[in-house]
């Protein structure tokens, strides 16, 4: 295996040294300029940030030719965009710096707009999205250009996409198809479709901008990277509805074009995708044989994060095959590449707010000293000039004061609006943290358990008894598990949903819930997921503090509003009473969330009713 290696090595290095050489053959008296550089480095994008960026450092050793600074800017955005894939957020943010130190120069304004866009894509791939949409809004109203312009469009409707706020999403990415519709920008044309493909959970949606995006890319031969993105979509949509032998030519497909053009980075994610529908049809000789191969192109590009999901494949993978110790074995890796690359995301982040920090440092010190330096001038000014200045001076202050209060509380209203947001948003992703480490933790370790019980105690005389119980409270946990995270909520739907935790229940609780609705298709995201949980709340209220029997759940929807009841045979208790002992708090909030109208009514020995109006938007 290892003598395969040092051959495929050898021989990408012969091919790279190839396409270099040929290149070099077509432009021999322009080797040695600022333009062979540049061509060479655009080559690189996508194959080998390494190679993208050590040749768009040597076109910057050179003049550009005519003293073309902006063709300069585009390769300090290239190698911004080299920096982003690599995870160097920190070089990336001090490229920007020397970008923005250009456009001041040479006063290149009609690039201000896109060096803006591409530091609002650096804070979204950081995680802070908040000042990712904060550049991203200055960058649309610096007066972009219209390719740019549709940029622009396309991160920030990426940026909600990341908020999971579907619906700015697509609005967003709709203008960036509309806009300037005679500028046939295919490569954001085909990024927005696949974008648009990611916002729906139903087949003819995605397989709709599916198609769009892939027949847009078959008219450009330089858009193979993408092409092998769509490709890979395609094949997970075909795998969702069954069609195997269409999602096996499209993986094909797909692999075949990462190899040809050498995309390295993107190969493994193929690989680890096609491995999964290998181990479907129970291939898993061959899905081992792709695996290794996966991991070590992911070793040799120190990929942490692939990695982590690639041990995590292996040991989906031996658990099928019934080897229940590998599979432990490779999830315990998987664990510990996991933690490696946070721990690397974390240095990053640090690296990266050290510069920005020394650079709004450098940005003070140099107010500062055009200050002294104002001051100075104006100390040889006369009487009349210092008195005019000391009133402008005067004037600018109070200005900055009231802008400086302004701002200030503009800052804490919006705050007002992100707690109201996070307190919801907070609550969901700490149930889903929960029910992962229900599943992941304490069932990985049930099942570690009887494997011990099954080498050590199978001859014992209570072996089967013992068994049965670890495999009674795994099944409990999954149960619990599966109530707390929905993972099919998107795609069934929120009644299959709710009928599947409502059987779980009645399996294992005391209390028997009946539930009625006249829902018959799918609701939004917004809708399903709060429903879901706002359902789950109520039925875990009832169960925990009305001591009673059955609990009565209906949901009816019409053209305006969603209408919710819940009602028990229990003890009741004391409506004006404000404690948080009824799990009231949840229910209450995320209500309001909705925007909907809460009304209990309940007295103690006599049962309880929640009935709930929401608004349909």
């Amino acid at each position: 295996m290892d003598r395969f290696f040092i051959y495929l090595t050898v021989f990408i290095s012969f091919f790279l040294l190839q396409r270099e050489s040929g290149l070099a053959n077509n432009n021999v008296e322009n080797k040695n300029s600022f333009t062979y550089y540049y061509e060479l480095a655009k080559q690189f994008t996508h194959r080998n940030n390494d190679s993208t960026i050590f040749y768009s450092y040597r076109a910057l050793s050179f003049n550009p030719k005519d003293n073309n600074h902006d063709e300069e800017l585009d390769l300090y955005f290239l190698i911004i965009h080299s920096l982003i894939q690599k995870g160097e957020y920190a070089k990336a943010i001090e490229v920007s710096n020397t970008a923005q130190q250009l456009i001041n120069t040479y006063s290149l304004k009609n690039k201000k707009a896109k060096l803006q866009m591409w530091i609002g894509n650096l804070y979204k791939q950081m995680g802070f999205t908040s000042k990712a949409l904060e550049y991203l809004f200055k960058a649309s109203q610096a007066s972009p250009s219209k390719k740019t312009e549709k940029e622009i469009l396309y991160y920030t409707a990426l940026v909600y996409y990341n908020l999971n706020e579907i619906e700015k999403c697509r609005n967003y990415a709709k203008q960036c198809l509309t806009a300037n519709s005679r500028n046939k920008n295919s490569k954001i044309n085909i990024n927005t479709y696949i974008l648009l493909s990611n916002t729906y959970n139903n087949f003819d949606s995605i397989n709709l901008y599916l198609d769009k995006a892939y027949n847009t890319v078959l008219s450009d031969s330089n858009m193979q990277y993408t092409k092998a993105i769509i490709l890979n979509n395609q094949a997970l949509l075909y795998d969702m509805v069954g069609k195997t032998a269409l999602r096996d030519k499209k993986y094909q497909e797909a692999i075949n074009i990462a190899k040809r053009n050498n995309f390295i980075s993107y190969l493994p994610v193929l690989y680890n995708n096609y491995a999964y529908a290998l181990m479907e049809e129970k291939k898993f000789d061959s899905a081992i044989i792709i695996l290794d191969t996966s991991l070590s192109i992911a070793k040799r590009n120190k990929n942490l994060d692939i990695q982590a999901s690639l041990y995590d494949t292996y040991s989906d993978l031996f658990k099928e095959m019934g080897n229940y110790q590998k599979s432990l074995d490779y999830l315990r890796k998987s664990i510990r590449k996991r933690e490696a690359f946070k721990n690397q995301q974390q240095v990053q982040t640090s690296l990266f707010l050290s510069v920005v920090f020394e650079t709004q440092k450098k940005e003070k010190e140099l107010l500062i000293q055009e200050a002294k330096l104002n001051r100075y001038k104006t100390s040889v000014l006369i009487g009349i000039v210092i008195i005019l200045l000391l009133i402008g001076v005067i004037f600018y202050f109070r200005q900055k004061v009231s802008m400086d209060k302004i701002k200030l509380e503009n800052l804490e209203k919006e705050k007002s609006l992100e707690i109201a947001d996070a307190l919801i948003k907070g609550q969901d992703e700490e149930r889903k943290r929960l029910a992962m480490d229900l599943h992941d933790g304490l069932g990985a370790r049930l099942g570690a358990l009887k494997l011990k019980v099954d080498t050590v105690l199978y001859d014992n005389p209570n072996y089967y008894d013992l068994t049965s119980a670890i495999d009674g409270i795994a099944r409990n946990v999954r149960e619990l598990s599966h109530r707390m995270l929905p993972s099919r909520l998107a795609e069934v739907g929120l009644v299959h949903s709710l009928k599947n935790l409502i059987r779980s229940v009645n399996a294992s609780a005391d209390m028997t819930i009946e539930f009625e609705t006249n829902l018959e298709h799918k609701l939004d995201d917004k809708y399903q997921v709060h429903l879901y949980y706002l359902i789950y709340e109520l039925i875990n209220n009832a169960i925990k503090h009305s001591e009673g029997n059955i609990l009565t759940i209906q949901l009816f929807i019409d053209k305006e509003s969603l209408t919710l009841s819940a009602e028990d045979d229990g003890v009741g208790f004391d409506v004006s009473e404000k404690g948080e002992g009824h799990g009231l708090n949840n229910i209450k909030q995320r209500v309001d969330y909705l925007g909907g109208r809460l009304i209990i009514e309940s007295e103690k020995g006599h049962g309880s009713v929640f009935m709930i109006e929401i608004p349909v938007v």
